[in-house]
């Protein structure tokens, strides 16, 4: 069987850069894979980027591994690899966003799509997010 070797996005990981310059003095506990690694919160999933101090988390859902809404249907197959539909990865997607809020975390989803679009608007929207 064929090992497949997942790695963080180039894209996600500038996008946290960014945010980690603009933050880091204003909180102590910040994850996110480029920086240190990426954080549970206190449950089974690991968060795309994580502030403990004030229980935030930011998931930057890429288009195709996380079938983004507006490229794809429900019954459409992103990734051949990955054997499921939209509607599952969806699913599963939920189920970790779910998750981090029982545990009292504010949740902010990113699309490849909109961060591309339009960089500064997203950045200027993560960091809203992240002081409120």
């Amino acid at each position: 069987m064929k090992k497949i070797n997942v790695t963080r996005s180039k894209i996600s990981q500038e996008l946290f850069w960014k945010i980690h310059k603009i933050i880091k003095n204003n909180f102590q506990k910040i994850y996110f894979g480029g920086l240190n690694h990426e954080c549970s919160g206190s449950s089974r999933y690991n968060f795309d980027f994580l502030i403990l101090d004030n229980k935030k988390v930011i998931e930057f859902n890429g288009d195709v591994y996380h079938a983004n809404p507006k490229m794809f249907n429900v019954n459409d197959i992103p990734l051949k690899f990955l054997k499921k539909t939209a509607g599952e990865i969806w699913k599963i997607d939920k189920k970790k966003i779910d998750k981090a809020k029982d545990k009292g975390f504010d949740v902010k989803v990113v699309w490849e799509d909109d961060y591309l679009k339009n960089k500064e608007k997203i950045i200027l929207e993560c960091i809203e997010f992240i002081f409120n």
